[in-house]
């Protein structure tokens, strides 16, 4: 697979940041997942993606929360502390 530098990317992060609020927990999770594989870490979005995924936490399957912990993972995120 090739790597072709687009600057659609940014964009496209800014307007999902604008509208995780109304992803269904499998558009989340595809979201995270698919910025993990392209090697992207989307910032200051993921706090708002973290949100609706701990909403959403209760109705992920086993999947999902594979898919998201790999994702996460892949993105160094850290957990923040209490």
């Amino acid at each position: 697979m090739r790597y072709y530098p687009t600057r659609a990317i940014g964009p496209l992060v800014e307007a999902v940041g604008a509208a995780i609020g109304r992803f269904n927990d499998q558009e989340v999770t595809n979201t995270v997942w698919a910025l993990a594989r392209m090697g992207h870490h989307p910032g200051r979005v993921l706090a708002a993606m973290d949100a609706v995924i701990l909403a959403q936490l209760p109705n992920l399957t086993s999947q999902a929360v594979s898919n998201l912990l790999w994702a996460l993972s892949v993105l160094q995120a850290r957990p923040r502390r209490c």
